[in-house]
């Protein structure tokens, strides 16, 4: 525990727990560089959604959303707790779930990524 402990408060932080489970950051990396386009892909979209579709609903929701946005929150390698996760999934929905159904569908997912790309200056 205290190798993930960067705090050293004897309690681990959402952010520190997190680095014990597996992360999805990567892949969205590698989702956004791939080639050399300047926005993603239609398949590109699709198999991140696939990757976060837990149930095959053909949304992302719920849990699943939690654990997009956690690993946009490590993608971004930004030190959150509980607090932040739920304000990130909050601000994330306001600002893409397009349809207000608190969910995030395939177009609303290739909205954020390629936002995601064009913050980060990423080709993908």
């Amino acid at each position: 525990m205290k190798i993930y402990d960067t705090t050293r408060t004897g309690k681990l932080k959402l952010s520190e727990m997190s680095k014990l489970l597996p992360v999805n950051a990567s892949f969205l990396k590698a989702a956004m560089k791939k080639g050399s386009r300047k926005k993603l892909s239609g398949e590109d979209v699709k198999k991140v959604l696939k990757v976060y579709d837990k149930d095959g609903s053909g949304t992302i929701e719920g849990e699943e959303l939690t654990g997009l946005v956690k690993d946009l929150l490590a993608y971004y390698c930004v030190d959150y707790d509980i607090n932040d996760l739920e304000d990130t999934k909050l601000a994330l929905l306001s600002s893409c779930d397009s349809n207000s159904d608190g969910r995030i569908n395939l177009r609303e997912l290739s909205l954020i990524l390629n936002i995601m790309c064009d913050e980060t200056g990423l080709e993908s």
